[in-house]
């Protein structure tokens, strides 16, 4: 009878390291979809802002008056969402982003707020 050494000390890393690398990766890709959002909110609040400011506000309909208010709140909600995600991607990934991409993630996030600011000190 063969006898059988049974190999100790070795781990397989299959399904629990995949699982990982799979959150990893759908961390971040929501964590830049959801900058991305807030960037494209605040350019339309921006440009609504603009056609709003450069017309009569009384001849504009209520909807266009108010669009630039709900981008920017878009933009807010969206904006603490990629900054609340920026952790997560940390702490999840093996790899990291590179620095450069965290700063712009994070300085797209604050821009609606700023600009919410700024909206207030002009009205």
């Amino acid at each position: 009878m063969a006898k059988h050494r049974r190999k100790v000390g070795r781990h397989r890393s299959g399904p629990p390291a995949k699982a990982d690398a799979l959150v990893a990766t759908a961390l971040t890709v929501g964590w830049m979809l959801s900058t991305l959002v807030t960037l494209l909110a605040e350019l339309g609040a921006l440009v609504a802002w603009g056609i709003v400011v450069a017309g009569d506000p009384q001849s504009l309909p209520q909807s266009l008056t108010a669009l630039p208010g709900f981008l920017l709140f878009a933009g807010i909600i969206t904006g603490t969402l990629s900054l609340l995600l920026v952790p997560l991607v940390y702490a999840a990934g093996r790899q990291r982003p590179p620095w450069q991409i965290t700063l712009a993630a994070v300085i797209i996030s604050l821009l609606p707020a700023a600009t919410g600011g700024l909206f207030r000190l002009l009205n």
